[in-house]
C-alpha cells in the first residue's frame, strides 16, 4: 500500500538539497517549518501529489493508498486551514478513483482529540463525506481500559469505516505487553471491527508465535 506525505523531512530526515526539496521552495509551496519538519501548502503542492499518486496506482499493482500522520497541516503554521485539507483530501480521493476503481482509500490519522484541532484531518467529516474508505487511527496506548474508550470514540466518530488500529511498538525501547495487546484484540474482534497492527516487527519479531495463533484459521 502506497503512503505518500505531505511534509517534507528535515533534521535527522533531511531532504534539505533534494530535488524535490528545491522544487517546493521555488514553486512557493512551502507554507513554514513546525515540530521538526517542513510543511507545504496542500492548495499549492496537490496537484503534483495527486500526479505522484495516480503514477503508482496506474503502474503498479497496489490496492490501495494510505495517508497517515504525515497527510496533516499544522494549526500551528499560518496558511494551514481546515479548508484546505479538506479541498486536498477531496481532491486526491476523486484522482485515485478515477484512475482506478477499487484502490482502496485509508487514512491512518492521529487520534480524534488532535487530529482536527492540531492538524486539520476531520476523520469524521472525511468518512461522512467518502473521501476515505477506511479509518485506522493510531489509537497508541499500553491501558486496555483507555484502549476500549479510544476504540468506542472513534467508532461514533466514523462509524462502520473503522478499522482498530493498535501497537505492539510504537516505542521499541518498551513494547506493549502480549496481555494487553491480546486484549486490545479482543476488544476490536467483540465490536466486529478489522484490525490493523503496528508496526511489522511487533509481530514478526515480538509476538510471533502468539499473533499466528490468535489470528491461526482466518479468526
Amino acid at each position: 500500500m502506497l503512503r505518500p506525505a505531505a511534509r517534507i523531512y528535515d533534521g535527522t530526515y533531511t531532504a534539505q538539497g533534494s530535488v524535490f526539496d528545491n522544487v517546493a521552495k521555488a514553486r512557493g509551496w512551502v507554507l513554514g517549518t513546525y515540530n521538526g519538519y517542513t510543511w507545504m501548502d496542500p492548495t499549492k503542492s496537490i496537484g503534483t501529489m495527486i500526479n505522484m499518486v495516480k503514477d503508482a496506482v496506474n503502474g503498479y499493482p497496489i490496492n490501495g493508498v494510505q495517508f497517515d500522520d504525515h497527510w496533516v497541516c499544522p494549526t500551528a503554521v499560518a496558511g494551514c486551514t481546515a479548508a484546505a485539507m479538506d479541498q486536498a483530501m477531496s481532491q486526491m480521493t476523486a484522482a485515485i478513483r478515477s484512475a482506478r476503481g477499487g484502490v482502496l482509500v485509508s487514512l491512518a490519522p492521529i487520534v480524534l482529540a488532535y487530529s482536527a484541532s492540531k492538524y486539520n484531518v476531520d476523520m469524521a467529516k472525511w468518512a461522512k463525506n467518502e473521501w476515505v474508505d477506511e479509518v485506522v487511527p493510531q489509537m497508541y496506548t499500553d491501558n486496555p481500559v483507555q484502549y476500549v474508550k479510544d476504540l468506542d470514540t472513534h467508532l461514533k466518530a466514523v462509524g462502520g469505516k473503522l478499522i482498530a488500529g493498535m501497537a505492539i511498538n510504537h516505542d521499541p525501547s518498551a513494547p506493549a505487553s502480549w496481555t494487553a495487546v491480546s486484549q486490545f484484540i479482543a476488544a476490536a474482534q467483540k465490536k466486529g471491527l478489522g484490525i490493523c497492527i503496528w508496526y511489522a516487527k511487533g509481530f514478526l519479531g515480538n509476538y510471533e508465535t502468539q499473533i499466528s495463533a490468535t489470528f491461526a484459521g482466518g479468526k
